[in-house]
């Protein structure tokens, strides 16, 4: 990958370079068909393990970067996780690809993975394949199950997600184990619900407003701590007169348990 190979046939492509071959010492490097072979063999077991050695190794890496001072991102106990779900477009007909939301090329076959980044580091902790026509949030629940498990004990996360990942499900699962999250609201009442709430102005920030409010929403069992911003913006009427618009509105879920 680092030379340039993003697929099995440019893998071969590299590897057709003497030099390259030399210094692993290999003899020749197997054929597309050989490599993409020893692939459809492989079973679900032998991913789960891969990627249990994907995790294991990271961990390495975060001891042998601590003792270098090169990085301290394992020594920190608190830790922001990106969630969020990417569309991959294919051509052809390609097994598991599907229409689903794809705003580049509207109709078209795709994929739908869903990743967790590590925003500390920039790492990707976690992937998984999905159809194309999965919504956004489909398996988040298992998704960061199984993120959990692999990631230290003592370390606490908070993830950061838009909209999308704005499930009930999920926000019970991370307060039952005490992490925390930043989470992009999307309610169908939601002008109504901040147009009672007592706004003050953020210091520092000339045009815009803050509040701060607990709320439940309909099927959930605990109420959560909401903050929303909103900012004025001028409106021109006409050459001779200006007004102030309705202001844009934005709320975050976060979570109840730890600031």
């Amino acid at each position: 990958m680092i030379g340039g190979a993003g697929s099995i046939a440019k893998l071969c492509g590299v590897w057709s370079d003497g030099a390259l071959r030399k210094i692993a010492g290999w003899l020749k490097f197997p054929v597309e068909t050989t490599i993409g072979r020893l692939f459809k063999e492989v079973t679900e077991k032998q991913t789960n393990q891969f990627e249990s050695l994907n995790h294991r190794l990271r961990g390495q890496i975060w001891r042998m970067a601590n003792r270098a001072g090169v990085s301290k991102v394992g020594l920190n106990r608190v830790q922001w996780v990106d969630i969020d779900s990417t569309v991959d477009s294919v051509c052809g007909t390609q097994e598991g690809a599907a229409k689903g939301y794809n705003p580049k090329k509207k109709g078209a076959l795709s994929y739908h993975p869903q990743l967790a980044f590590l925003a500390g580091s920039k790492e990707i902790l976690q992937a998984w394949f999905r159809t194309g026509s999965a919504y956004t949030s489909n398996g988040i629940v298992e998704f960061v199950k199984q993120l959990l498990a692999h990631l230290p004990n003592r370390m606490r996360i908070i993830v950061r997600a838009d909209s999308g990942y704005f499930v009930g499900a999920l926000l019970d699962l991370l307060d039952a184990y005490g992490h925390g999250y930043l989470i992009k609201v999307k309610l169908k009442n939601l002008v109504a619900l901040l147009t009672r709430q007592q706004w003050t102005a953020i210091t520092g920030q000339p045009g815009w407003e803050q509040c701060i409010f607990d709320y439940r929403c309909g099927e959930w069992k605990v109420t959560r701590r909401f903050v929303a911003v909103r900012q004025l913006q001028p409106k021109k009427e006409s050459r001779n007169s200006t007004y102030w618009k309705r202001p844009n509105m934005t709320l975050s879920a976060m979570s109840r348990l730890k600031p």
